[in-house]
């Protein structure tokens, strides 16, 4: 298995969003370049679909030996397409998709799966008590069940919820969910774009966790006035990474920081950029440079 923890500092990693509009080779090919070694695969690009993963993954993992990568996470798909507009039906088939990233990532030795909570059509009402969640708790539960089955993890993500608002707009929503999943291998992933682009400091929200749930964090700038997730470079929006990186430091937060970045720049030297800003701060390890 992956180990997504250093004990010396936080680990940077790359997500393969970076690349959505290439085959997965290609954005294997991008990020090894780069000098990142710890990837999160992107299901939702179409990366989920690549000849690579035929075989029980066999090729892809020795791809992965050959560039010197190693799988941290896979992001599960977000949505997937059924016939008609039954939520149940559209729930099943989530709970399929998603479970085959699961096994997917137990192939090539991943930590965790990531899980955007979802309601599948059913307008969310405010203030969220789980009232729209319930009929998908079952859903979640599954998914973590067959997850820890196998040895893997299962992040469930706060989401930008703009313009629908959705489960996972507050962060206590996300912990919410994990009470009413009950699975010891469900935790969180904080990403701190969403968490601004929903109007909230991502520093206080940090504060409100658990740090023993706190599995990992999608990495991208964003700007408070815009109110959108932007996945901007760190250090090129207004977010205050000294505050942030002191609560996770105070937390003793060890695990991956995944680099969710647009592909509106050039790699590496977007990535570059985004590793130089961060690795300025003692805690965070350095990467390889090329």
């Amino acid at each position: 298995m992956t180990e997504g923890i250093s004990g010396e500092g936080i680990t940077l990693a790359c997500s393969t969003l970076f690349f959505k509009d290439k085959p997965l080779i290609e954005a294997l090919i991008g990020i090894s370049q780069t000098g990142i070694s710890l990837i999160e695969i992107m299901w939702e690009s179409g990366h989920g679909k690549s000849p690579l993963w035929e075989n029980s993954a066999s090729e892809l993992v020795r791809v992965l030996e050959r560039l010197g990568l190693r799988v941290n996470s896979i992001h599960a798909p977000y949505t997937v397409s059924s016939e008609g507009h039954d939520s149940n039906r559209q729930r099943q088939a989530w709970q399929s998709a998603v479970t085959e990233a699961v096994t997917a990532a137990a192939q090539v030795g991943a930590d965790y799966i990531v899980l955007h909570p979802n309601v599948f059509g059913e307008i969310v009402p405010d203030p969220f008590r789980l009232t729209a969640l319930r009929k998908s708790i079952g859903i979640y539960r599954n998914i973590c069940e067959e997850a820890m089955r196998i040895g893997v993890r299962v992040a469930i993500e706060n989401v930008a919820s703009k313009p629908v608002r959705r489960p996972g707009f507050f962060i206590d929503e996300i912990m919410q969910i994990l009470d009413a999943v009950g699975t010891e291998n469900a935790g969180i992933c904080f990403d701190i774009s969403h968490s601004v682009a929903n109007g909230h400091d991502p520093v206080g929200e940090l504060g409100r966790l658990d740090s023993r749930t706190l599995y990992a964090l999608h990495c991208s700038d964003n700007r408070f006035e815009l109110k959108r997730d932007c996945h901007l470079i760190p250090g090129e929006g207004n977010i205050d990474w000294q505050a942030l990186i002191d609560r996770l430091h105070e937390m003793g937060f060890r695990g991956p920081m995944v680099l969710e970045l647009t592909r509106e720049e050039k790699a590496p030297d977007a990535i570059h950029r985004a590793a130089d800003f961060l690795s300025a701060f003692p805690s965070i390890l350095p990467i390889r440079r090329m």
